[in-house]
């Protein structure tokens, strides 16, 4: 796997060439700013997607930041009964509240899976890394 940028010179540049199958030309009705969101919140959907969330299950996404965000989003319009979110970030924690998620964490908080088994009776059904640090792994796995 690679991209634009790790596996050859980045799109920084002023000028880059690309392999045609890699260019894909946007709606005239899609601004570019709409268009630059479009790969990361369909990482976001694929995630969801992957991990078989369904209407109803519980999420806890660690970390929000873009990808987090957006995950959280994807989980909204799932239909997830509760969403949870971690982060070390109080303006990314208070974010993830505005765009969806009702419960947030202090990633440092070691108390996080308790927390979310008094809410939920038994924990998550769905946790989605969007920070990838073996603290925040750890945490997901033991809010499971």
């Amino acid at each position: 796997m690679g991209f634009v940028g790790l596996t050859s010179n980045g799109a920084f540049a002023k000028y880059v060439v690309v392999e045609d199958y890699m260019v894909h030309k946007i709606p005239d009705s899609m601004t570019f700013e709409q268009g630059a969101i479009v790969e990361p919140a369909a990482v976001a959907a694929y995630a969801i997607q992957r991990s078989g969330m369904k209407m109803g299950d519980s999420v806890l996404i660690t970390g929000a930041g873009p990808i987090g965000l957006l995950t959280v989003q994807v989980a909204v319009a799932t239909g997830a009964s509760h969403i949870f979110v971690s982060d070390l970030s109080e303006n990314r924690l208070k974010k993830a509240k505005e765009v969806g998620a009702p419960h947030t964490f202090d990633a440092r908080d070691k108390d996080i899976p308790n927390q979310i088994k008094e809410i939920t009776g038994q924990g998550v059904d769905v946790f989605i890394d969007a920070a990838g640090a073996q603290a925040s792994f750890d945490t997901g796995i033991n809010s499971l």
